[in-house]
């Protein structure tokens, strides 16, 4: 046994000198390049993609609301309000498409950007009825996009025809493809292409752009997306609600806002099974009490202990141990004996009302409850004395 343990040290002490020495070779062997992270001082800029749309609409009057998601919607009032989302329309679970679906319904106003292509649900095919798509355009006359159909070109600066008469240029690499133009007011480029279209779903309006990012931050450095945003928005009283991030809410988020009476129970429920599974060791007593104990009494005490924690297991394993250790060096035959003649080497050690107790004691692997776990180990004490030449 012991040699086998010093043979486990040794392989987990190699594995851990080859997996060190892997490391350095990997380290050392690599080769690095400098580049420059975009790392600003505040950290929003970097975790929230509306931030600087969101300040720039504060200065300009507006009410404005964060939002992380967009699984609450049922709660924030629509009527005369702008929800910007900076996911693509078609690109949202089933429970989003309802609280988006829900917010028109209730007079609300939808900025979001067009899906690529074909990258629509069927769930959300109420909200893009017309089948309006964004197309990202390329330099080459001769580009082709992802599915080898030509692809629209356009210079790196788009300049845009708002509704208001202003011309903005925009850096853009993305138009809009719209199957209907007769059923909607869109906004077009130079070259009359459409680049924002706006619907109506039921009682509210939709304002699909090519690209979330022409409202980001990066983009919102530029003046010209600084006015579109503001000719997105228009000249409403209502709030402002910008998601700026993506993080969706999921069911246990909606079983929260549905029922939060639920995870309260349950959560209780879970503080009880756990209290119930503690080992309690009851009071603590003073020292003192326990000097006139006697040796039985502790060692039935330590039983009952290791039975709560892992069904004396291990107290039973070493119990055993010492047993057959101690009869082998009183009868030199021990291990060569079966169960029947090792019961009969052991009957005359013990009292004759201990002597049924034998027959289960020599193989017993495991106690069917504390009791039998008690017995076992205060027979095993008898047991001891008398291999020792003591008194049980």
């Amino acid at each position: 046994m012991k040699r086998r343990r010093t043979n486990e040290r040794l392989l987990v002490g190699l594995s851990l000198v080859l997996l060190i020495g892997a490391g350095l070779w990997w380290y050392w062997s690599g080769e690095y390049e400098e580049q420059l992270l975009y790392r600003p001082d505040n950290p929003k800029l970097r975790m929230e993609p509306y931030h600087v749309a969101q300040h720039w609409l504060d200065l300009r009057g507006y009410s404005t609301t964060a939002l992380m998601h967009i699984q609450d919607l049922d709660r924030l009032p629509a009527r005369q309000s702008t929800l910007i989302i900076s996911a693509a329309i078609g690109q949202h679970n089933d429970l989003e498409v309802r609280q988006l679906a829900g917010w028109l319904d209730r007079g609300g106003h939808l900025i979001a950007p067009a899906p690529r292509g074909a990258g629509q649900r069927r769930s959300s095919a109420d909200l893009n009825p017309h089948g309006v798509s964004a197309i990202r355009c390329r330099r080459a006359v001769d580009s082709t996009d992802d599915d080898g159909a030509p692809s629209p070109t356009c210079e790196p600066r788009l300049r845009l025809r708002a509704p208001d008469g202003q011309d903005l240029d925009l850096w853009a690499q993305s138009i809009l493809a719209v199957p209907e133009p007769a059923a909607l007011s869109l906004w077009h480029d130079g070259q009359d292409r459409p680049v924002v279209a706006e619907y109506h779903v039921g009682p509210g309006l939709v304002t699909l752009i090519p690209s979330a990012r022409w409202l980001d931050n990066e983009h919102l450095v530029y003046p010209d997306h600084a006015r579109l945003l503001l000719a997105l928005v228009g000249n409403q009283d209502g709030p402002v609600y910008l998601q700026q991030r993506s993080a969706p809410g999921g069911l246990l988020r909606w079983l929260w806002n549905q029922s939060p009476l639920l995870w309260l129970i349950l959560g209780l429920l879970a503080v009880l099974w756990v209290w119930s599974r503690m080992p309690r060791l009851g009071p603590i007593i003073d020292s003192s009490a326990g000097r006139n104990m006697q040796m039985r009494e502790r060692v039935l005490a330590t039983a009952r202990f290791d039975w709560r924690h892992n069904r004396g297991q291990r107290l039973l394993a070493s119990l055993r141990e010492e047993r057959n250790q101690r009869c082998t060096r009183r009868y030199s035959d021990w291990r060569r004996l079966d169960h029947q003649e090792q019961v009969q080497r052991l009957t005359g050690l013990l009292q004759a009302q201990e002597r049924d107790s034998l027959t289960w004691l020599p193989n017993l692997d495991e106690a069917a409850d504390a009791d039998q776990f008690i017995e076992y180990v205060r027979l095993h004490r008898q047991l001891m004395h008398a291999l020792q030449g003591g008194r049980s």
